[in-house]
């Protein structure tokens, strides 16, 4: 089991659009969950974000569907492919690092603000 702890919860239209733009440090095993209540593919990009992230997509069954590195101010739109309800950015190298793979399932405890990854 891994945990992330949670900056943030986007789950409106403002605090999906700013997201980590502008941020220029984000604490170890950190990251930024974006929610939505309907599925749908997801597209990011990074423009005005300086930190290499990492994201997740997060499908309606809470299971990981994909990974990828984003480059920083890139304009370059990284997608879901599949649709999808969340989106989990964390410092580059941290899904690795704890050794969090699409497939596994996250829990989300907004009381504790943090995301626990289950290694099923």
């Amino acid at each position: 089991m891994a945990e992330i702890k949670l900056i943030s919860i986007a789950d409106d239209q403002l605090t999906q659009e700013q997201g980590l733009m502008y941020v220029k440090r984000l604490p170890a095993d950190s990251g930024m969950l974006f929610s939505w209540k309907n599925p749908r593919v997801l597209s990011f990009w990074m423009k005005d974000t300086y930190l290499p992230l990492d994201i997740a997509f997060i499908d309606r069954d809470n299971k990981i569907v994909k990974i990828q590195g984003m480059v920083p101010l890139s304009l370059r739109s990284v997608t879901s492919g599949s649709p999808c309800v969340m989106a989990l950015e964390v410092p580059m190298g941290t899904f690795k690092r704890l050794g969090i793979e699409t497939g596994q399932t996250i829990q989300v405890d907004r009381d504790a603000n943090k995301v626990i990854v289950s290694k099923d």
